[in-house]
């Protein structure tokens, strides 16, 4: 009985000790000498007063935020968990973010938050030209979107194109 004891308290405390596997939640420590690059363009409707016959896109606000998550078992296969990378977009609409990855590749999301505008409306006027009619509070969203085999060295362009949708 004594000898029962000692045996099942050193195989809880190499249970509890000796698995160094993340749990959910945790944070990975990443090798970050394998990087890859994500980069685009960020655009949406944001005025109607320059369309005419085709729909134009500008470049959404600076400082729009874009998330990017990755599965921890895309660094360690056993892992439990994700990890967020995040940036903003910058002057132009442009974005740009360096990704730990793996020698093999990761798969990932992109999720572009949400945001409000004043949207610039446009109507016919009586010479049967286009001209600016008000401005409509209008929200833009984009949803998640899954990117595979992003590997060490590789510099991806992937665009990223809001929609808009009314308050109502």
């Amino acid at each position: 009985m004594k000898f029962k004891f000692p045996v099942l308290l050193l195989l809880i405390v190499h249970l509890l000790y000796a698995c160094k596997e993340p749990r959910v939640g945790e944070k990975l420590e990443l090798d970050m000498s394998k990087m890859a690059t994500l980069k685009g363009f960020v655009s949406a409707q944001l005025t109607k007063v320059n369309d005419s016959v085709a729909t134009t896109y500008e470049a959404v606000p600076q400082g729009t935020k874009i998330i990017f998550k990755v599965e921890n078992n895309e660094y360690l296969l056993s892992a439990g968990g994700f990890q967020t990378f995040e940036t903003f977009v910058g002057a132009g609409g442009r974005y740009a973010i360096d990704i730990p990855v793996t020698s093999r590749g990761i798969n990932f999301w992109i999720i572009p938050t949400d945001f409000e505008y004043d949207q610039r409306q446009a109507a016919y006027n009586s010479n049967n030209q286009w001209v600016e009619s008000g401005i409509e509070r209008r929200y833009y969203t984009v949803g998640e979107k899954t990117l595979f085999n992003l590997v060490e060295g590789e510099v991806r362009i992937e665009n990223i194109q809001y929609e808009e949708h009314n308050f109502q």
